[in-house]
Parts: C-alpha cells; sequence; structure tokens
C-alpha cells in the first residue's frame, strides 16, 4: 500500500513548474532600465518617479515567496552528497519538461527509486521553505 501524499504536494509541484516563468518575468522586471531623465534644469523631465518605480518593482509577494522557496532549495541540494545529480532531476523534470521521473532516472544514471527518493526530498524542501511543514 503506498504513503498517502500531503495536501501541500500537488501545490508544491505547481509552484516548481512555475519557477521557469517566474524566473523570466523576475529578471525581465530588473533587466530594465534605471537611468534617470533629468533635463538640465533639474528635475525629471518625464512624468513621476519611474526610476525609483522601476528599481523598487518585484513580482507579487506570493510569487516573490514561491521564486525564492525554490532557488533556495535548488541552492541548498546543490550542496548535498549528488546535489548535481539531485537538481538535474528536478530540471529535466520541471524546469524542461523533457522527462518523467523514470526518464530524468535513466538520463541522470540513477536507479527509479532514488530518483524518487531526490524527488521527494527536494519537494519536502520547497514546502519547507514555503512554510508548510
Amino acid at each position: 500500500m503506498s504513503k498517502p501524499r500531503e495536501p501541500w504536494w500537488p501545490y508544491v509541484k505547481n509552484v516548481l513548474r512555475m519557477y521557469p516563468q517566474l524566473k523570466r518575468e523576475l529578471e525581465a522586471i530588473r533587466s530594465q532600465s534605471v537611468t534617470t531623465h533629468y533635463n538640465a534644469a533639474g528635475g525629471s523631465s518625464g512624468p513621476g518617479r519611474s526610476t525609483e518605480q522601476t528599481a523598487l518593482r518585484e513580482l507579487p509577494p506570493q510569487r516573490m515567496r514561491e521564486y525564492e522557496a525554490v532557488r533556495k532549495a535548488i541552492q541548498k541540494t546543490g550542496h548535498l552528497p549528488e546535489g548535481k545529480t539531485r537538481n538535474d532531476i528536478i530540471r529535466l523534470v520541471y524546469f524542461r519538461k523533457r522527462y518523467n521521473l523514470c526518464g530524468a532516472a535513466w538520463a541522470c544514471h540513477v536507479s527509479e527509486i532514488t530518483a524518487k527518493r531526490y524527488h521527494g526530498d527536494f519537494l519536502r524542501l520547497v514546502a519547507q521553505y514555503l512554510g508548510l511543514r
């Protein structure tokens, strides 16, 4: 008989699937020009204070929390034994969406059981950073 999943399990999997999109959105926001448009007389030549608004803009708080949880989990997992393999499995399944868990295990040269354990450990770590555990 299989072990029942936690109620947050599908939510964390969706957060992982959304991570590449959140990363692109955050990079787009942060890459906007933040140079001022002051004229010779001083003051801004445009409406409002767009430079300051651009510098302070982030993702909505919930999305930022989800992004940071996955980013921290990736970073912490990288420091674990076989961290590169663990992150590669997550990357292939969720970020590149190229393989299912069994296929990612085969591509990373680990057993399916080991890949499932790495996958579960990663999801639990993300849930911990989200405050769900």
